[in-house]
C-alpha cells in the first residue's frame, strides 16, 4: 500500500483471483497420470482407483458451482466484483460504495464496501492499459492517486447531465469521473469472463474424474 504525506491514504487490496484453468488442470493430469502408470505397471488396479475419480468429480462438481455458492464466490476477485456491480446498478439503492476501513469504522453495511478495492484495481488497471489508445475515451491517464480513494459515487454530472462513476479522495474532493457505461460494462465483462473460466475448469475437473473411475473397465492392467 502507499502512503502519503498526510496519512489519508487508505490503500487498496483485492481478493484472490481465480487461477487459469491450465494452472490447477495441468498439475491434476500429471498427478493422476503418474499414479495411474505406476498402477498399470504393477499389474494390477486397485479397489481405490475408482474412489480417486470421485473424489476429483466431487472437486469439479464444487468449482462448477462456486459462481452460484454466495459463500465462496465473495470470496474471489470476480465474485466481490460482482457485488460491487449489483450495488453500483441497483435500481432502488444508494449508488456509493466505500472504502472497508471507512465503512467499518462508520458501521456502514457490508454491501457499501464488498468489491470496492476490485473495482477500482479493475478500472485503474483497464485505463492505464488503455488510455493510449483512447479506447476509454480518455487521451492520457488521469493523475489520480488511486490509493487515496475512498468513496465511488454514480450520479447525473451536472455539467453534462450524463450518469458517471466518481472517484473521490479521503479527503471528500473528487478525483476522477468518467461516462459510467464503459467502466460498468468493463466490470460486467470481466465477471462474465471470470464465470466462464471457473465453469470451465469445474467441467474439465469433471471430465477426468470421469474418466478415472472408466479406467479400469477399458483398459486392462499386463
Amino acid at each position: 500500500m502507499g502512503t502519503s504525506d498526510n496519512g489519508n491514504t487508505l490503500g487498496i487490496s483485492t481478493a484472490p483471483r481465480f487461477p487459469p484453468t491450465r494452472a490447477l488442470i495441468l498439475p491434476l493430469l500429471l498427478i493422476l497420470g503418474f499414479v495411474d502408470v505406476l498402477i498399470y505397471c504393477t499389474g494390477n488396479w486397485p479397489d481405490w482407483v475408482q474412489p480417486i475419480g470421485l473424489v476429483t468429480d466431487i472437486m469439479g462438481a464444487t468449482v462448477l458451482a462456486i459462481p452460484d455458492v454466495p459463500v465462496l464466490w465473495r470470496r474471489l476477485y470476480s465474485g466481490r466484483l460482482n457485488q460491487a456491480y449489483e450495488q453500483l446498478t441497483y435500481r432502488f439503492g444508494v449508488l456509493t460504495m466505500y472504502h472497508p476501513q471507512y465503512s467499518k469504522d462508520n458501521d456502514f453495511p457490508k454491501s457499501d464496501y464488498v468489491g470496492f478495492g476490485e473495482t477500482v484495481a479493475t478500472i485503474r488497471d483497464s485505463i492505464n492499459l488503455q488510455a493510449s489508445s483512447n479506447l476509454a475515451g480518455i487521451d492520457e491517464v488521469p493523475d489520480v492517486d488511486w490509493e487515496k480513494s475512498y468513496r465511488i459515487g454514480r450520479a447525473k454530472s451536472e455539467e453534462t447531465g450524463e450518469d458517471e462513476l466518481i472517484f473521490y479522495n479521503v479527503d471528500g474532493e473528487e478525483e476522477f469521473s468518467l461516462e459510467s457505461d464503459w467502466p460498468l460494462s468493463l466490470l460486467e465483462r470481466m465477471i462474465s469472463q471470470q464465470k466462464r473460466r471457473i465453469r470451465r475448469c469445474g467441467l474439465a475437473i469433471l471430465v477426468i474424474g470421469f474418466i478415472q473411475q472408466l479406467l479400469p473397465f477399458f483398459i486392462s492392467a499386463p
